[in-house]
């Protein structure tokens, strides 16, 4: 009797690597909420060109307004925050794809 291999599905390292990268996104998503609120408590809330501090970051958390971040504070937080986007949304969407059922060929009378 012929055995039947089961249709080959997703391989399970990949399904690892997009399960370990989507990690790392809320990881690095994480870290960046953190970092914005360090700044929010941290930083002025006034403007000082004189210190490169003209690139504002809102502050809902306390009672409004902004602080003021100078550039490379600035580009650290949207680096952080775009990588853990990215990453985690590439991880949700692979994990989706691959936990989709898998269409069955017909079996064949034997």
């Amino acid at each position: 009797m012929n055995a039947r291999q089961p249709i080959a599905g997703p391989s399970s390292r990949a399904t690892k690597i997009w399960k370990t990268l989507g990690i790392i996104g809320i990881v690095l998503w994480c870290v960046g909420l953190g970092l914005a609120v360090e700044y929010s408590y941290s930083r002025p809330v006034t403007p000082d060109p004189s210190q490169g501090r003209t690139y504002s970051l809102l502050r809902p958390s306390r009672s409004g307004g902004a602080v003021y971040l100078t550039k490379v504070e600035y580009d650290s937080l949207a680096a952080v925050w775009s990588a853990g986007t990215v990453l985690l949304l590439g991880g949700l969407h692979n994990a989706r794809r691959q936990a989709r059922p898998r269409p069955t060929s017909p079996r064949l009378p034997t």
